[in-house]
């Protein structure tokens, strides 16, 4: 008997069967940490009744762990070199009293006190100006002035796009935020809030929170259907206080599971974030729920 080729085919069989079982545990996960459509179409019909439009949504709710930032740190002198390149001025700007720095046709203003970490980008003849309004070569632009902003080895990914469709304005404003980890979860505290038209991005408010990593233990998180009857519940009583008009619909734009912190104004150099569920409306109102606490928040 030929051992070798006996042994081969053992590890053969070893590897086929650790990959099925990979693949069965990849399909369970799947399915246990999302929605069955039962509950996924009774949600939709509940919210509905209530005013609050829904559509396909249903978001995965795998466990998961809090995630540590540091403060913003930017490299302003690196950032002022990547994007107004030469030829610039500074001051000190009067609204803010943050350090503008600007040409002729491009400013930044870095942001002291308060709002410290933020940049505002503002351009009447801006240099990232897409070949055309397809959604691939403005998705190039806005990604190359993210490089610039914090970095190469940044990963800044598309998580809302709204079309303008004024006539002197027609373009998209678009937000993005840095995603972190194997499993590229979202995190909101870093972000980029830009306004690009045919003609260039016209504007831009950003910051970065530096990643660090997770911590604590895995948890789970509440299921998706959970966290938008809380939202449901709360949206009724800002009915009733007057917050919202009675009969006023809502329609639900984008749902993302992230990493948020409520209150960033206390001075610290690190913070822990918990995941949430972030849901944005067609009127660009925005909403949290805590997943882990099914708690909402409205910023």
């Amino acid at each position: 008997m030929n051992w070798n080729k006996v042994i081969n085919v053992f590890i053969l069989i070893f590897i086929v069967v650790n990959m099925l079982l990979f693949a069965y545990q990849k399909s369970y996960e799947s399915k246990k940490y999302t929605l069955p459509d039962e509950k996924n179409a009774q949600l939709q019909t509940t919210l509905n009744n209530k005013g609050i439009i829904i559509y396909d949504f249903n978001a995965k709710y795998y466990p998961m762990y809090q995630l540590q930032l540091n403060v913003p740190q930017n490299d302003k002198e690196q950032i002022v070199n990547n994007i107004l390149i030469e030829n610039y001025r500074i001051q000190i700007d009067p609204t803010t009293l943050g350090e503008r720095v600007y040409t002729e046709d491009e400013s930044l203003i870095f942001y002291v006190g308060e709002q410290e970490g933020y940049i505002y980008y503002n351009s009447e003849n801006s240099h990232y100006i897409p070949e055309d309004m397809t959604i691939d070569n403005v998705y190039k632009v806005i990604d190359e002035f993210a490089k610039d902003l914090f970095g190469d080895d940044i990963n800044m990914v598309v998580t809302h796009r709204t079309s303008i469709e004024d006539t002197s304005d027609r373009g998209y404003r678009i937000e993005m935020n840095e995603v972190f980890g194997s499993d590229n979860n979202v995190v909101f505290q870093s972000v980029i809030k830009l306004h690009i038209t045919e003609k260039g991005i016209k504007e831009a408010l950003a910051v970065r929170y530096i990643p660090v990593d997770y911590i604590g233990d895995i948890r789970n998180i509440y299921p998706f259907d959970e966290a938008l009857y809380s939202l449901m519940y709360f949206i009724e009583d800002e009915r009733k206080t007057n917050v919202l008009e009675e009969n006023q619909e809502k329609i639900i734009r984008n749902i993302e599971v992230g990493y948020y912190f409520v209150d960033l104004d206390s001075k610290r150099l690190s913070y822990q974030l918990d995941p949430h569920y972030r849901i944005i409306f067609k009127n660009g109102e925005t909403y949290y729920v805590n997943a882990y606490t099914n708690i909402v928040i409205k910023p």
